[in-house]
């Protein structure tokens, strides 16, 4: 017997959880393989930041992760809980922008270097706000 979580899914002949949407879904998974790529493009970026400022290289390295992670876990929660952990990814990639920009400021980096990964900043934000709506 279902419980309240799971309700019948006519499209699959199965049982989903409850608030599962297959439109948020698609563009969830995009969403998580764009963070994915600013992991990718903050490897060499964090490596040589960390040789002039550690801290600030581990801040930027934690908060890459952190939305990545925070977008997995939401994609597995509903209602309030799924909210909330994408609210939390979309912290993070404010955080991560504004260790690069501390980076280009205190003169560590040249922010030339950095525009691909402002660049996917700037999209998984907009990507967030539509998944929060």
């Amino acid at each position: 017997m279902c419980g309240p979580q799971v309700r019948f899914c006519e499209s699959c002949g199965g049982a989903t959880p409850r608030g599962y949407s297959p439109s948020k879904e698609i563009p969830m998974f995009r969403t998580l393989e764009v963070s994915l790529e600013l992991v990718r493009s903050l490897r060499d970026v964090v490596r040589r930041l960390g040789s002039v400022d550690r801290d600030l290289a581990s801040q930027i390295r934690r908060a890459a992760s952190s939305v990545t992670l925070n977008l997995a876990e939401g994609n597995g929660r509903s209602g309030r809980d799924r909210h909330y952990c994408f609210r939390v990814a979309k912290g993070s990639v404010l955080e991560v922008q504004a260790g690069l920009r501390l980076a280009v400021a205190w003169g560590y980096l040249d922010e030339v270097h950095l525009e691909p990964s402002l660049a996917l900043t700037g999209d998984l934000l907009g990507m967030l706000t539509g998944l929060l709506r």
